[in-house]
């Protein structure tokens, strides 16, 4: 058996507790475990291995009513589809993918869309155009590549002038959000053929009306200047697009406003603890775990540091958690997210203490004394945790 952790522990160590056993204890489930599948074995074949090895190696490891189940997922999957407890970093959403997705089609919709109607305005001009071309030899279908060759110039254009558009702005744009995106197509040359194919799908896309309805003009009817955009089937088409790009644009700038408002919430939120002037420095190696309490010793040394604590994990990361039994507890229990911190820990944090005390050194706090946060008293149902066990 173990003794349980002290503070004393934890200002050498840095460790909740030390388990001699987890390399050879099935029970033990503290660990990423990733398996490389040879290229005769199929996921499905080892999954329908699983609930025999449960048995015989994770049956009896814990209590009898502890149940396991194994499963596997694909690493490239991780990322955007698991929401597992305890992942090594916070993972994104397929959902956003989507979103982010329907929202750059939207805008590409409505800036074809708007080239359709700036063309179709210049109909008077590219029409007597088009008829003197008539005129001189040229047959329609020379015509249509010459206003889709116009078209994907454009695109193409508009593609590079985005691309140094986006270099310049990321950093800021970083800034903003805290992440770190990079601008990586321009080293893939596969990417870029690809960006450009669709610049180009883009242009024949909001080129294809009007070089077709301006290379069918009769000659001499082009060349009078007839607009035949004033027909009932053109005005129709452009009046939807106009309503199309208004809407489009009113959806925009509303979840415009509802993004920039939660970026704000999320900037400015109290989070309840001082975030801004603290370091983190994490510790890895058996070295550096038993020589913790030195290094905050020779930390506080320095003049330019003003408060030091040792934690076995961070505010805003707390992974490790257990079943929780508490006094008064009837058939229920809970799992409660907890980590290990030193005496100095909430006066780094800045964290307030609505009731009770700091941990001290000095008294035997570090065999069995807790600090819960509201959360955690609210869900037991206590209305002070004060004495309780």
């Amino acid at each position: 058996s173990q003794r349980k952790p002290t503070l004393k522990d934890l200002s050498h160590t840095v460790e909740v507790s030390r388990m001699p056993d987890c390399a050879t204890r099935w029970g033990r489930s503290g660990f990423y475990t990733y398996v490389l599948l040879s290229e005769k074995s199929t996921p499905e074949d080892l999954q329908r291995k699983f609930p025999a090895f449960v048995e015989q190696n994770l049956r009896h490891s814990h209590d009898d009513d502890e149940m396991y189940t194994l499963s596997m997922q694909p690493l490239t999957s991780i990322h955007l589809y698991s929401h597992l407890s305890g992942e090594l970093e916070p993972n994104s959403e397929v959902q956003y993918v989507y979103i982010f997705s329907a929202v750059a089609l939207l805008i590409l919709l409505v800036a074809c869309g708007n080239y359709v109607n700036f063309a179709t305005a210049l109909g008077s001009k590219r029409a007597t155009e088009t008829g003197l071309r008539k005129v001189a030899g040229a047959s329609k279908g020379q015509l249509v590549w010459q206003y889709l060759l116009e078209s994907v110039l454009l695109s193409c254009s508009a593609l590079v002038f985005a691309l140094l558009l986006i270099e310049i702005a990321l950093p800021a744009f970083n800034r903003l959000t805290t992440l770190n995106l990079q601008l990586t197509p321009l080293s893939q040359p596969l990417e870029v053929a690809a960006l450009f194919a669709f610049a180009i799908l883009v242009g024949c896309f909001s080129g294809a009306y009007p070089a077709f309805f301006l290379s069918s003009l009769e000659p001499m009817r082009a060349i009078k200047g007839f607009l035949v955009f004033h027909s009932r089937f053109g005005a129709r088409l452009r009046k939807v697009l106009v309503v199309f790009q208004f809407a489009a644009s009113i959806v925009l700038l509303i979840a415009f406003s509802i993004v920039q408002g939660q970026l704000r919430f999320i900037k400015d939120k109290k989070l309840g603890y001082e975030k801004e002037r603290v370091v983190v420095i994490p510790l890895k190696g058996q070295e550096a775990l038993q020589n913790a309490g030195v290094l905050k010793t020779e930390l506080l040394q320095n003049s330019q540091i003003i408060k030091a604590a040792l934690s076995s994990e961070v505010p805003n990361r707390v992974r490790r958690h257990s079943t929780a039994e508490w006094q008064g507890a009837v058939d229920r229990n809970l799992e409660i997210y907890h980590l290990m911190i030193d005496q100095d820990f909430l006066d780094l944090y800045e964290i307030v203490l609505l009731e009770g005390r700091n941990f001290s050194e000095q008294s035997s706090d570090g065999t069995g004394a807790y600090i819960l946060n509201e959360a955690a008293v609210q869900a037991i149902g206590w209305q002070s945790a004060l004495g309780k066990k």
